[in-house]
């Protein structure tokens, strides 16, 4: 998954890349965005237990992890997850460059989330108000 963050390169943005599990995540809170990349498993996101061993959450599971309710939470999977309303979620469901680098350039450059119901981009957000990313 390393190299989704490729795709984000022509954006003006600073990336911290951590380990995907429950430390991290109650650690966020001071972040404009944060970025999940993960897979799915029977609508369950995979994640690392205490033992570096894999072990599944649902998409409100983990989002109840993160301390902070505001952060929008883009997640980046290979199959659609269900989005919580009570946080503000986006779905990209595939790894495709072409799909998450559309994404950067409609929502973060030009905060425009105006999707087709079709794509693999699912919004469960109103605006991504106060995120400005500009070219790289």
């Amino acid at each position: 998954m390393y190299y989704i963050e490729t795709y984000l390169d022509d954006l003006d943005i600073e990336l911290f890349i951590g380990y995907l599990n429950k430390k991290t995540l109650e650690s966020i809170d001071d972040y404009d965005i944060l970025i999940v990349a993960t897979k799915v498993f029977k609508n369950k996101l995979y994640i690392e237990d205490d033992s570096l061993k894999s072990d599944l959450l649902t998409s409100i599971e983990l989002c109840n992890h993160i301390p902070n309710e505001k952060i929008p939470i883009i997640f980046i999977t290979n199959e659609r997850i269900d989005l919580i309303p009570k946080f503000n979620t986006i779905n990209i469901s595939t790894y495709k460059r072409s799909s998450i680098k559309k994404f950067a350039y409609k929502a973060l450059r030009n905060n425009d989330l105006n999707f087709n119901s079709n794509e693999e981009i699912s919004i469960g957000l109103g605006t991504l108000a106060g995120i400005a990313c500009k070219k790289g």
